[in-house]
């Protein structure tokens, strides 16, 4: 429960959930996997599971689609697929290894205001909807069920134009509270997350002289640092490595990006269940990206 409550903080506050998410997890290491690499700032996202790049470069590069595939020997396997708007927002996201896609709608302002989780063959199987108010501040964020009951919510309550209060519903009922702290620069320093039927614990975020995030903790109440994650940057601040530890320090993940010259990223590889610290004895992928772009009228 614990961890399915930090990764719908994770989801809200950093990117929007994933369909692999409703898809459903095999195992605590998938949903832990899945909490990791969301927990990322929007505002430097792409796409899928690691939404790096601003939308400026997919609007500026008039990017139409892009498709990932795993590449297995000499063979490229197609995993996923982004439709992208013409601002650069995304328009669906089709996860073809889980069979299912999510669909994003906007307001006349380019704010998100539902997302749609649909299985393959199906209707949608849940829905998002974000309201806001006059000042464009996200007030209050519903899912529902297929059946149309509101399955879980989010409540946000602000000071000036920053979330500071933020309370989870699960039907109805109040389960958890998130209170968020800032820096002097309005970046987010410290979310302390309180839950009425569980321990309590804080995360921390960390950023460089770019304003870059280089770091993620999670801590419980006792103290012991559960989970920690360092971000590395290129002379053109784009991320180029994240390392993931776990208890007692020890890495077990590591995913290292490439680009294109365009800042588009061009490939990556991901280093999963790393044992004794040795890359050489973990699970090793290799992602290519492809893209499609818009043609001049």
């Amino acid at each position: 429960m614990l961890a399915l409550l930090i990764a719908n903080k994770f989801i809200r506050t950093f990117g929007s959930r994933r369909s692999i998410f409703l898809c459903g997890f095999a195992s605590l290491r998938a949903l832990l996997f899945f909490i990791l690499l969301l927990s990322m700032h929007s505002g430097f996202c792409q796409f899928t599971f690691d939404r790096y790049h601003p939308k400026e470069i997919i609007k500026n590069q008039k990017v139409d689609t892009c498709k990932i595939f795993n590449k297995e020997k000499d063979k490229l396997i197609l995993q996923q697929e982004i439709i992208y708007l013409a601002d650069g927002s995304e328009s669906e996201y089709i996860d073809i290894s889980n069979e299912c896609s999510t669909k994003y709608y906007y307001n006349k302002n380019g704010m998100k205001i539902a997302e749609y989780f649909i299985p393959f063959g199906g209707s949608f199987l849940e829905k998002d909807t974000l309201l806001y108010d006059e000042h464009g501040n996200k007030y209050r964020q519903i899912k529902y069920s297929k059946n149309g009951t509101e399955a879980s919510s989010s409540e946000y309550e602000y000071t000036g134009n920053k979330p500071v209060v933020e309370k989870y519903f699960s039907k109805g009922n109040l389960e958890m509270i998130y209170k968020n702290v800032y820096d002097s620069r309005n970046r987010l320093k410290k979310v302390k997350y309180i839950l009425l039927k569980n321990a309590n614990g804080y995360c921390t975020y960390k950023y460089d002289k770019n304003n870059n995030f280089i770091q993620f903790k999670a801590i419980n109440v006792s103290g012991e640092v559960t989970l920690r994650q360092e971000y590395k940057y290129d002379k053109k601040n784009l991320r180029t490595e994240l390392d993931v530890y776990g208890l007692n320090n020890k890495l077990i993940q590591m995913y290292k990006t490439n680009y294109l010259e365009s800042g588009l990223i061009d490939s990556e590889e991901w280093f999963t269940g790393i044992k004794n610290e040795n890359m050489n004895d973990s699970d090793h992928e290799i992602k290519i990206y492809q893209y499609t772009y818009r043609q001049e009228k």
